[in-house]
C-alpha cells in the first residue's frame, strides 16, 4: 500500500517485514515482524531506501525491558500515554532517590517542567484551531 511515510515524508510503499533470529537460550529461532516503508529510487538502475516504522506486534521487547515507556512502532504511537509514563517514572525516582541523587533529578524535573510549560500553549491553540 502506497503512504506517507511518517519517518522521512516521502512516498514508498508500506509493508510488513519478517525475521529470524535465533534465541540465547535454547537455540530456537522466532520470528519478529516490523512495518517498513520501501523508498524505490531510480538513480542509474533500481534500488531501494528503507524506514523501519517498528514491531507489527506494536510492542517493542528489548526496549520495554529497559525503559517500560510503552513505546510502539510509529503506525499506532500514543503520545499522551508516553508522556504519562515518563513523567509518572520521573516522580516515582524523585520519591526514592537519597540526597546525593536528588540533585540531578531535580534538574531533570526543572527542564521537563519548563518543556512542558512551553508545549503547553502550542497544544492549547491546536485544539482551539480545531474547534474552529
Amino acid at each position: 500500500m502506497k503512504i506517507t511515510c511518517p519517518k522521512c515524508g516521502e512516498l514508498g510503499n508500506l509493508e510488513e517485514h519478517f525475521v529470524k533470529v535465533k534465541e540465547k537460550s535454547g537455540g530456537k529461532r522466532k520470528e519478529y515482524g516490523y512495518w517498513r516503508v520501501v523508498h524505490y529510487i531510480k538513480e542509474g538502475g533500481r534500488r531501494k531506501r528503507v524506514c523501519y516504522l517498528g514491531p507489527i506486534n506494536r510492542d517493542y521487547v528489548y526496549v520495554e525491558k529497559v525503559h517500560e515507556l510503552g513505546l510502539t512502532n510509529v503506525l499506532h504511537q500514543d503520545p499522551a500515554r508516553i508522556v504519562r509514563k515518563v513523567v509518572t517514572k520521573l516522580i516515582e525516582e524523585v520519591g526514592r532517590a537519597g540526597v546525593e541523587e536528588r540533585g540531578e533529578l531535580l534538574e531533570k524535573v526543572r527542564r521537563l517542567r519548563i518543556a512542558m510549560e512551553e508545549l503547553l500553549p502550542k497544544l492549547r491553540a491546536i485544539e482551539e484551531g480545531a474547534k474552529s
